[in-house]
């Protein structure tokens, strides 16, 4: 259980902050401003809140809906993802739009 919790965790969270790392290092030499927010740096412990909840981000990205269990739902891979964020100035274009609340009238 030790090393199922290790990589499922501790690794992949290692690996998604090396990501956005990059990709705010990669806008910041372009100069925008840019910073990568941790996958799972928590500020306050005891409400377990985080600077900033990344499943809002991914949301507003286009990418799912928050779900009646309070997770991010994605349509290709359900409430299964991990995230970490890349806030930035840079001028992106929009690739998405919101996905629609499929969770609704669900009683599954």
């Amino acid at each position: 259980m030790r090393s199922y919790r290790h990589h499922a965790y501790h690794v992949i969270n290692m690996r998604l902050d090396l990501a956005a790392s990059s990709i705010a290092s990669c806008l910041q030499r372009r100069g925008y401003t840019a910073l990568p927010v941790p996958a799972a740096k928590s500020v306050d412990d005891e409400r377990m809140c985080a600077s900033l909840p990344h499943k809002l981000s991914a949301r507003f990205a286009g990418f799912g809906w928050i779900g009646k269990s309070c997770f991010l739902v994605t349509p290709d891979h359900g409430p299964r993802v991990r995230w970490a964020t890349v806030l930035t100035g840079a001028p992106l274009a929009p690739s998405g739009k919101p996905v629609r609340d499929r969770c609704r009238d669900c009683t599954a």
